[in-house]
């Protein structure tokens, strides 16, 4: 038997054959395909979703697979594993759910949320 995560299924055979594991969706199997295969894929998780509704990039509407669409037609393939983990990180740290630390953001002068002076939604 052969690996399907070895480089023999093009990403999305192997995607498709991924989620059909119990336990495993869309964006676990992305994070396996970028780690283990080296896929330019950015996957995109609570942390990076709430970022993004805050820059009004996604909308309630959006849902995995648009706004993944969405940020890999923007990003660079090759700065996709970069910017997902930054992202990740800046949503655990600054962009938080509740009580987000907007005057640490590198970013809040994009941010509708942070440059108003009223609480931020939890998101």
């Amino acid at each position: 038997m052969r690996c399907f995560c070895t480089g023999d299924l093009s990403y999305d055979e192997a995607k498709k054959k991924l989620i059909t594991i119990k336990g495993i969706g869309p964006k676990t199997a992305d994070v396996f395909l970028m780690a283990i295969k080296g896929e330019q894929v950015l996957p995109v998780d609570v942390h990076i979703f709430r970022i993004m509704k805050r820059l009004k990039i996604a909308s309630e509407r959006d849902d995995y697979e648009s706004l993944r669409g969405k940020l890999e037609s923007e990003i660079p393939p090759a700065q996709r594993t970069k910017t997902h983990l930054i992202l990740i990180e800046s949503g655990r740290r600054i962009c938080r759910s509740q009580n987000p630390k907007c005057e640490e953001c590198p970013i809040k002068r994009y941010c509708e949320a942070g440059k108003n002076d009223f609480a931020i939604p939890n998101i």
